[in-house]
């Protein structure tokens, strides 16, 4: 696997594979997969003709954005496909194309209704700098303030090499250190310090990108909410079709059982990924 989507087409590839083996090992009716390294193929019409000689019933994939537009813009498609990735939203697209996508503002509501759930009700919020990270932080906090939460804090993050000291401040773990400082001074006496964050906060919202995620979780008490399940969904629910249906919310569905009993499919891993279900 190749490019920048390397490591998301892998992860869904291999959720895609457990969920098609434990359906199989439960004996339910087994689909047959064939893997497409979408970077291989010289066009997307040379891969649907390969695909119809192995008599794909369904396509899932592509991943990156550009390909789904490329879809979205023929009158039709030669075999039902359920693109991973979301094409202008204005766009009109074949009838045989279907959309699954984790748009930011989707992931950062997502993230708002698994915190309220998990019983959180105080939230710190951040997302990049910008005009993506705006849209972001606006998603998370009217779904989180339409649940009753409240947003404690909401800032742009900081650069990696300075996001520790952003969350130190945001959960005032410095206070504890200034308290010992102030007592040390007027006994004269050492005082051990053991920093504490403040306790009106239940979880910190990152939205954060792929450079800051380096940083990992800012304080070992506190929860971090963010990202998404829903990709391990997608590929629980093809993977093992009887499992739940798969859903997306620009009026297109995909039904249980999307293939026959005995149908092929294959997946493409790669930086973009595509994936073929068809009967032989």
């Amino acid at each position: 696997m190749q490019g920048p989507l390397a490591n998301v087409s892998q992860a869904l590839r291999d959720g895609f594979l457990a969920a098609h083996l434990q359906a199989r090992q439960a004996g339910q009716p087994e689909l047959k997969i064939d893997l497409y390294d979408s970077t291989a193929q010289p066009s997307l019409d040379s891969f649907y003709q390969q695909a119809l000689a192995k008599g794909t019933q369904l396509v899932i994939g592509p991943l990156e954005k550009d390909m789904v537009r490329q879809l979205a813009s023929r009158s039709s498609l030669p075999i039902t496909t359920l693109a991973l990735n979301y094409s202008e939203a204005d766009q009109q697209m074949p009838p045989q194309l279907f959309q699954f996508g984790l748009a930011a503002e989707d992931e950062a509501r997502e993230a708002a209704d698994r915190a309220w759930a998990d019983g959180h009700r105080r939230a710190i919020a951040l997302a990049p700098r910008g005009e993506w990270g705006a849209r972001v932080l606006d998603a998370f906090n009217k779904r989180w303030q339409s649940l009753g939460g409240t947003t404690v804090a909401a800032e742009p993050l900081a650069e990696p090499v300075q996001l520790a000291n952003q969350i130190a401040d945001l959960l005032q773990l410095r206070a504890s250190e200034s308290r010992a400082q102030r007592l040390q001074n007027r006994t004269n006496q050492a005082v051990a310090a053991e920093p504490s964050r403040r306790q009106d906060v239940d979880f910190i919202f990152p939205g954060r990108n792929a450079s800051a995620s380096a940083a990992g979780p800012p304080h070992a008490d506190i929860p971090v909410r963010g990202g998404s399940a829903r990709l391990c969904d997608l590929a629980c629910s093809l993977g093992n079709p009887q499992s739940h249906p798969v859903s997306r919310p620009r009026g297109h569905s995909v039904c249980r059982d999307p293939v026959a009993p005995g149908a092929r499919a294959a997946i493409a891993p790669a930086s973009r990924t595509t994936v073929a279900a068809g009967r032989r």
